[in-house]
C-alpha cells in the first residue's frame, strides 16, 4: 500500500478541484453527508475496478443518497449499542469500586482480612468486566471504515453489520490499517489546524471559510480511506 499516494491520488482527476469542493459542501451539511457516504462507496468500487478516473461526477444524487443511507444505518446500528456498553462499563466500574471503598471504611478489625481477600477478587472481576465493556466504542470506531468497504462491495445491510468479518479484515491487514489510520488522522489534524487559523482571522465571513476547509478535510479523509481500503482489498485478490 502506497501511503503517500493516498494523500494525493484525488489530484490526478482533471476536475478534482470541482469534485472535492462539492464534496466539502456536502460534508458541511449534517444530513447531506449521507450522500458523501454513497460517493465514498462509489470511489471504492472504481478503485477496485482499477478505473483510471476513480472520482465519479456528482450525478445520480438519489442513488448516492440511497447507498449512503444504507451505510449510515449500519454505522448507527453499531455505534448506539457501543455507546450504551461504554456507559454501562463506566458506571459498573465506578459503582462497584465505590462500594468497595465504603466497605473498607466501615469494616471492623475482625473482618479486615476477609474483606481484603474478597474485595481483591471483586476488583478483578469488576475491572475485567468494565475493561471489556469500555472497548466497545474504540472497536466500533476502528471498524467503521471497513463497513464502507463491505457496503460498497455487497450493498447489503446485513453483511455490513458482520462485525467479526470486519475485525478479521483489520487483523489481516493490521500494519497497513494502522498506517492508514494515522495518515487519515494526520490529514484531519492538518485541516483542523488550517481551519482554526482561517476562522480566527475574522468572526463570521472567514469563519465560514474555516468551516468549509474542515468539511473539505473530512471529505478528503474519506477519499483517502477509499484508496487505502481498495488497496487492501486488491491485495486479497
Amino acid at each position: 500500500m502506497n501511503a503517500r499516494h493516498g494523500f494525493v491520488f484525488v489530484t490526478e482527476d482533471p476536475k478534482w478541484i470541482q469534485k472535492v469542493f462539492v464534496g466539502g459542501l456536502v460534508m458541511a451539511i449534517p444530513i447531506l453527508d449521507v450522500i458523501a457516504n454513497g460517493y465514498q462507496m462509489q470511489v471504492i468500487r472504481n478503485l477496485i475496478l482499477r478505473k483510471p478516473q476513480p472520482l465519479p461526477a456528482w450525478n445520480g444524487i438519489d442513488t448516492l443518497f440511497g447507498n449512503g443511507l444504507r451505510l449510515s444505518l449500519a454505522v448507527f446500528a453499531l455505534y448506539i449499542p457501543a455507546v450504551v456498553l461504554q456507559v454501562i462499563g463506566w458506571f459498573v466500574g465506578l459503582s462497584k469500586l465505590w462500594q468497595l471503598v465504603l466497605a473498607a471504611v466501615n469494616a471492623d478489625t475482625n473482618t479486615q482480612v476477609a474483606l481484603s481477600t474478597g474485595s481483591y477478587l471483586l476488583k478483578l472481576v469488576v475491572s475485567g468486566l468494565a475493561s471489556l465493556l469500555s472497548l466497545a466504542l474504540p472497536v466500533a470506531f476502528l471498524i467503521v471504515p471497513v463497513m464502507a468497504l463491505t457496503c460498497a462491495k455487497t450493498n447489503s445491510l446485513r453483511r455490513t453489520l458482520s462485525l467479526w468479518n470486519h475485525i478479521k479484515f483489520v487483523l489481516r491487514h493490521l500494519e497497513n490499517y494502522v498506517l492508514a489510520t494515522f495518515c487519515v488522522l494526520f490529514m484531519l489534524l492538518l485541516c483542523s489546524a488550517l481551519a482554526s487559523v482561517v476562522s480566527g482571522i475574522t468572526f463570521f465571513v472567514v469563519g465560514l471559510g474555516g468551516w468549509l476547509i474542515l468539511s473539505i478535510g473530512r471529505f478528503w479523509s474519506r477519499m483517502m480511506w477509499a484508496y487505502y481500503l481498495a488497496s487492501m482489498e486488491l491485495k486479497n485478490a
